[in-house]
C-alpha cells in the first residue's frame, strides 16, 4: 500500500471515529496501523465497522426522538413533498430556508399565520421532522392537546415540572394556537414556557401556526397582561410568514353526480 492510499484510509478511519465521538489523532492512527501491521483491507474493514455502528446508533436515536416528538407520521411531512402550487420561487425560498434550521441556532421563533388549508401545519411538521433527522429534541402539540396537558399539570401540582420539560425542548411546535382558549392559570403556564425559552440563551425556539392574525390572540389568552408579554417575547426574535391562497384540501376528491329527481327507465325483459 502506498503512502497516499494509506493516508486516505487513515483519514477515513479518523472521520468514522469522530462520528462515533471517539477522537483519535491522525498520527496516533498511523502509528497504530504500523504497529499492528494493518494492511489496506484491514483499515477499510475497521472503517466499515465503525460506519455501521454509527448508522445503527443514529437510526435508533432518530427513531426514538420521532416517537416521543408527537409529530403525526401518517404521511411524513417534509420540505420536499410540500405542495407549494403556483407560489413564485422567490416567495417560497424564504420558507424553504427554514430547512437549514438556522433559526434554531440564532434563537429565533417561527410564526406561520394564514388561511386554512394553505400548508401551515405541513411546514411546521416538516421543520419538526428535519430537527428529528438532525437528532434535535422536538415536541409537537396542537393547542387543544397542550391545553389538556397544562390543565392536567395544574390539577396534579406538577406545572413547574411541565414548564421545565417544555423549556428543555429545542424545537417546540404549537399547531393551531387559535383553536383553544386558555384560562388565566393556563396562560400563566404558557407564559412561563415562553419566558424561559426567551430568557435562556440556547434553550431553543417555538414554531407556531395560526389561522388568525396575532392581533386576535388576545381572545385565546385570557389574561390581557400576560398575553401582551407572551406576544412581546414571541415576536422579539422571530421569522413571520403569512400563507395566502386557496385551500388545497379536497383537491383529490372524486365527485360523482347522482340524480334521483327522475324515475329511471328499466330495460324491457325479453321473453
Amino acid at each position: 500500500m502506498n503512502t497516499k492510499d494509506e493516508g486516505l484510509l487513515i483519514d477515513a478511519l479518523a472521520r468514522s471515529l469522530a462520528k462515533n465521538k471517539l477522537e483519535y489523532g491522525m498520527d496516533g492512527l498511523a502509528a497504530w496501523a504500523v504497529s499492528h501491521n494493518i494492511d489496506e483491507k484491514g483499515l477499510s474493514d475497521v472503517t466499515d465497522l465503525l460506519d455501521s455502528i454509527y448508522l445503527e446508533n443514529y437510526e435508533n436515536k432518530r427513531s426514538m426522538l420521532s416517537d416521543v416528538s408527537g409529530i403525526p407520521q401518517r404521511v411524513r411531512c417534509t420540505f420536499d413533498n410540500y405542495d407549494r402550487r403556483d407560489a413564485p420561487k422567490s416567495n417560497y425560498e424564504a420558507v424553504a430556508a427554514l430547512k437549514t434550521l438556522s433559526f434554531l441556532k440564532n434563537g429565533y421563533n417561527v410564526i406561520i399565520c394564514g388561511k386554512r388549508g394553505t400548508g401551515k401545519t405541513h411546514i411546521a411538521q416538516a421543520i419538526g421532522n428535519e430537527c428529528v433527522d438532525h437528532l434535535i429534541k422536538t415536541s409537537f402539540y396542537t393547542m387543544s392537546t397542550l391545553k389538556l396537558k397544562i390543565a392536567k399539570a395544574l390539577k396534579n401540582g406538577t406545572a413547574g415540572n411541565f414548564v421545565s420539560t417544555l423549556s428543555g425542548v429545542q424545537c417546540l411546535i404549537i399547531d393551531d394556537i387559535d383553536k383553544s382558549s386558555l384560562t388565566k392559570e393556563e396562560t400563566a403556564v404558557l407564559f412561563d414556557v415562553v419566558n424561559r425559552k426567551y430568557s435562556v440563551i440556547g434553550s431553543g425556539s417555538l414554531v407556531i401556526t395560526s389561522n388568525k392574525q396575532p392581533s386576535a390572540w388576545g381572545n385565546i389568552l385570557q389574561d390581557a397582561d400576560l398575553a401582551e408579554c407572551i406576544l412581546d417575547r414571541l415576536f422579539d426574535r422571530s421569522y413571520c410568514f403569512e400563507f395566502t391562497g386557496e385551500s388545497y384540501r379536497g383537491k383529490n376528491k372524486i365527485v360523482t353526480h347522482v340524480d334521483f329527481g327522475t324515475t329511471p327507465k328499466l330495460p324491457k325483459i325479453r321473453k
